[in-house]
This record gives structure tokens, C-alpha cells and sequence, in this order.
């Protein structure tokens, strides 16, 4: 065979005559993705009516219904202009200032991909017992609101690519607060 024909073809096949190789990139060379951990403090400025009791986050979620997920981020939060204490006695290892209830727990799950997002979330609204309105579009991602079997407040649920973040309020005095926490959340997540 011809030489001049098979140094052409091997640099067809190879990729270099045109640079058309193709470099798969490995999972750690892909751009990082990671839950903001400032998302309590940016919700208390956005939302001055909420105050934080307690963060929590880690590489894995705790017991919640969003498992498999990479990083976790929870947050509880209480009005502080009107807050609901804790009996003292509910908690007698703790200092002799009343702990308030929190009004609201706003959790931040990152999964491994979009579509691990997705069936986690179908998965959760599987199985809870909670009257669901139809999912709306909301700011790129995808938002469901409910009322849980109490017929308490409403709680939202919302997936962005590989986010989820649910709201849940324990109040219902905190309930018209709950978009504008999604919003300061989503102004954190934004890439």
C-alpha cells in the first residue's frame, strides 16, 4: 500500500488532521458544583423576618426523604418578632434561655446528575401523604406545592437540574414568606 495513503489515513483516524480529537472529560474535570454554605445568612437579608436556629450540612444527607444525594445543606429558621418557645423543661441540658420553634426548615440536597434529581423527586411525591397541586415551571426548574396530611401550611418542592430544595413550614404565619426564601436560595444557586 502506498505510504503517503497510509500516513493519511492514520492521521484521519487518529483525529489530528482537522483537531478533531475528542477528549473525554473525567467526573473530576468536570466544573465543581457545590451548595453555597452562606444560603442561611443570604435567606435572613433577603427575608429579615426569619431568623436562623440551627444549620447543618455535610457530603451526605441525613434521614430525609432525599437520599443519594452528594452534599446537603438544612436550615431552620423562626420568626424572630414573634417567636413560639420550647417549654424550659422540654430540653433540661440546654442553657436556661427558652429555644424557639422553628417556623420554617429550608433543605438544599445536590445530586450526582439532573436525572438522579428528577426520579428522587418523583420518588418523594410517591410517597408522601400530601395533597399536591400540579407542577409549575418556576425559574428554570420545576415546583410543586402541597399541604401534608395535617392540612397545615403549604410546603414547596422545587428541582433544578441537580438541585433540590423543599420548604417546609411549620407555621402558617410563615407560609407567604416561602417563594421569597426560594428566590434568595436560588439567587445562591445560580452557576
Amino acid at each position: 500500500m502506498n505510504p503517503k495513503l497510509l500516513l493519511c489515513l492514520a492521521l484521519v483516524l487518529s483525529g489530528g488532521l482537522f483537531g478533531c480529537s475528542i477528549i473525554k472529560q473525567s467526573p473530576s474535570q468536570t466544573h465543581s458544583v457545590e451548595i453555597p454554605q452562606n444560603i442561611s445568612k443570604t435567606i435572613e437579608l433577603e427575608v429579615p423576618k426569619l431568623k436562623c436556629i440551627n444549620a447543618t450540612n455535610g457530603t451526605s444527607p441525613f434521614a430525609t426523604a432525599w437520599n443519594g444525594g452528594e452534599q446537603y445543606k438544612q436550615a431552620a429558621f423562626y420568626q424572630w418578632k414573634n417567636p413560639r418557645y420550647h417549654p424550659a423543661v422540654e430540653f433540661p441540658r440546654e442553657p436556661a434561655t427558652p429555644l424557639p420553634y422553628a417556623d420554617m426548615e429550608v433543605v438544599i440536597v445536590l445530586y450526582p446528575s439532573a436525572d438522579d434529581a428528577q426520579r428522587q423527586v418523583h420518588k418523594s411525591l410517591f410517597l408522601r401523604q400530601a395533597a399536591f397541586q400540579p407542577e409549575q415551571r418556576y425559574k428554570g426548574g420545576t415546583l410543586y406545592r402541597y399541604c401534608d396530611a395535617t392540612g397545615g401550611a403549604q410546603n414547596v418542592i422545587y428541582q433544578s437540574h441537580r438541585f433540590i430544595v423543599e420548604i417546609d413550614c411549620y407555621s402558617q404565619n410563615v407560609e407567604p414568606l416561602t417563594m421569597n426564601v426560594l428566590d434568595a436560595v436560588l439567587t445562591e444557586l445560580e452557576p
